[in-house]
């Protein structure tokens, strides 16, 4: 099943912008990448093709803004904070050219900054350092994987977020220094001497990963926030979308649902109506909060209906069982790891 996605990064909050004399300047990296069956192909025992990437343009000001304040909301450019693609499944083949569709992955990483004295050709060295070292350990991921490294593995899920966990720690761990080594050689001694004294603040960074399963699990919209209490308090909001096609469920059940509040107020008049009705004028209006009643009986079944339709609609078909290579190697969760994974 091929997915229709969309990221928007949509703002930027700054509760305490923390930069002393004068207001904060911040700028943010995006990086938007996906590893699915439009590149990554099946080899052997191994996989071939990169991820697609996309990286959002500019470093100093590319936010829009050169000065913000305690309470300000920051509104981040299209260009900057949109992409938009489609997840396919990456097809593997067993030795009995059975084949095994497994879910493809987005990734959205984020890297908040506040100017100081980088200059801007600086910056722009550090953030397509930043770009080409995470291009490479990504790519290099998935070049290293090796299905043979799953066979006879009881949890390979377990196994593939050791790996990437591994991946995550050695970005962590060295992509600071990247950035670092791209400022330094960019700029002339003087420069980088100011710089020392008042460098550029890396604010906070997050990963986000999802499969296409996860997106449809969790109902085709997906919360993305992350709050960094560091060089001040700032906090990034966004969402991951895609097209729900059980929304007319959803629809559908709202409608009866308002029906039912709608019934149940009359209800309540009925019986506000009776506390001054004669004997006989009580049983009839009493018949009919009956029959009222019993309208709301049957669109509670209804809305049952609807709602087993929906949880139909949205139930992805188990792979867990799947395997290759004989049966001793699991596939299923092979490049299906789910949710965030880490921090830059």
């Amino acid at each position: 099943m091929n997915l229709p996605v969309q990221v928007k990064l949509s703002s930027i909050f700054c509760y305490d912008e923390a930069d002393g004399i004068g207001n904060a300047e911040p700028y943010l990296w995006t990086i938007f990448f996906k590893i699915d069956g439009e590149t990554i192909k099946q080899n052997g025992i191994k996989l071939t093709g990169d991820a697609v990437f996309f990286f959002g343009p500019g470093s100093h000001e590319n936010l829009n803004t050169h000065s913000v304040v305690d309470g300000e909301s920051v509104k981040i450019p299209p260009a900057l904070g949109e992409w938009k693609t489609t997840l396919q499944p990456i097809i593997l083949e067993d030795f009995n050219k059975k084949k095994h569709p497994i879910p493809g992955i987005i990734g959205i990483a984020v890297i908040l900054m506040e100017e100081d004295n980088v200059s801007n050709s600086g910056a722009e060295a550090g953030h397509q350092a930043l770009n080409n070292f995470i291009r490479k350990s990504i790519n290099d991921f998935i070049h290293g994987i090796s299905l043979l490294d799953f066979a006879g593995v009881e949890k390979p899920e377990e196994k593939l977020k050791e790996l990437t966990t591994a991946l995550i720690k050695d970005i962590k761990e060295n992509s600071e220094g990247k950035i670092k080594d791209a400022i330094r050689n960019k700029q002339p001694w003087y420069n980088d001497a100011w710089a020392f004294v008042n460098k550029d603040d890396n604010i906070g960074s997050e990963i986000w990963l999802f499969n296409q399963d996860e997106i449809v699990k969790r109902g085709y919209t997906i919360s993305l926030r992350q709050r960094w209490k560091n060089e001040g308090d700032w906090e990034i909001f966004g969402t991951l979308s895609a097209p729900d096609p059980c929304l007319s469920f959803v629809s559908a059940i709202n409608v009866q649902t308002v029906k039912i509040a709608a019934i149940k107020k009359d209800i309540a008049r009925l019986r506000g109506e009776m506390r001054k009705a004669s004997v006989s004028m009580r049983a009839e209006l009493q018949a009919e909060i009956d029959q009222l009643n019993i309208s709301i009986k049957s669109i509670e079944l209804e809305i049952k209906r609807l709602q087993q339709l929906l949880l139909r609609c949205r139930t992805i078909p188990t792979r867990i069982n799947e395997t290759i290579l004989e049966g001793k190697m699991a596939t299923t969760n092979v490049l299906t790891n789910k949710g965030t994974i880490g921090r830059l």
